[in-house]
């Protein structure tokens, strides 16, 4: 928290009961090991992305346009990672499914022993499940998702 925000704040906090900058300044601190509320935009961001391209591509993948699958994933990567998720978040499940999307598209849906865990035809319905899964901010508990890619 920089000085001016700090001193923007000050009055309203100081009757609220913070009886000096250095007591608010502490508390701040304390409190900075949840996400900010700067933080939180860009958080939900990339998860109203995540939604917005796994159900793209779920309608894409029902419509046979294959190789439309995970154009937009690179981008939402790429702002994903500036954030630096854990790796067990909701965030890097979805990207992990998606990824995995591609690469069994790539491969002609023939994929290795853990991609024919999840049939050509379930991939859309995993993904809608997993974008209703970030639209409402919960882990996915589909059990080929989480075995998979959790």
């Amino acid at each position: 928290m920089n000085w001016q925000t700090l001193l923007t704040i000050a009055p309203t906090a100081l009757s609220a009961g913070f009886y000096s900058i250095t007591h608010l300044t502490f508390f701040c601190a304390m409190k900075s090991r949840r996400k900010s509320a700067i933080e939180l935009p860009a958080y939900d961001a990339v998860r109203q992305a995540l939604v917005t391209g796994l159900i793209e591509d779920a309608l894409a993948h029902d419509a046979g346009r294959y190789a439309e699958i995970g154009r937009q994933l690179p981008g939402v990567r790429h702002t994903l990672s500036r954030q630096n998720p854990s790796p067990d978040s909701r965030l890097s499940v979805a990207l992990r499914f998606w990824r995995g999307w591609t690469e069994a598209r790539d491969e002609r849906w023939r994929g290795d022993e853990a991609d024919k865990l999840i049939a050509m035809a379930d991939w859309p319905r995993f993904a809608r499940t997993i974008a209703s899964d970030l639209a409402l901010d919960r882990d996915t508990m589909e059990p080929a998702v989480v075995t998979r890619f959790g």
